[in-house]
């Protein structure tokens, strides 16, 4: 997946947040609202990414989680291969986004050693995470 954004969408990581989340400053200052669009639904898809497999691994368990995520991306890489190549370089890394976190919730290490799959924020993860469990808990004390 890294190979692919680098080197089919102008050199954009579509797996590292921490560029995304700098980008989405720096094109508000420079009033591109267009680019802010795509990143924050890159931003939410990532999120969104992350949440659907904490469900999913919450409610189901890991062997279904890990059939999930080959799920996703098996389907994340035919709708990669129908987006055109001079597509807007964020626009055609949205799928990506979405896959790379799912990815990223699954596979996070080998036995004791903690490791990614990815390269990308542990902390828009972790908030993501915590934003809505908070949530869904309120819900649940009502």
């Amino acid at each position: 997946m890294g190979g692919y954004s680098l080197f089919t969408r102008l050199g954009n990581l579509g797996t590292a947040q921490t560029g995304n989340l700098i980008e989405i400053v720096l094109n508000i200052f420079g009033r591109n609202y267009q680019e802010v669009g795509l990143r924050l639904a890159a931003l939410l898809l990532f999120i969104l990414g992350n949440v659907s497999a904490a469900l999913i691994k919450h409610n189901f368990g890991r062997f279904v989680l890990k059939i999930y995520t080959f799920g996703v991306l098996i389907v994340g890489q035919v709708i990669l291969a129908f987006i055109p190549a001079d597509a807007d370089a964020v626009l055609g890394l949205l799928p990506l986004f979405f896959m790379s976190s799912v990815q990223w919730f699954t596979f996070t290490g080998t036995r004791k050693y903690n490791c990614s799959t990815i390269f990308s924020t542990n902390n828009l993860k972790a908030d993501g995470l915590r934003l809505y469990l908070l949530s869904s808990d309120r819900k649940r004390r009502r």
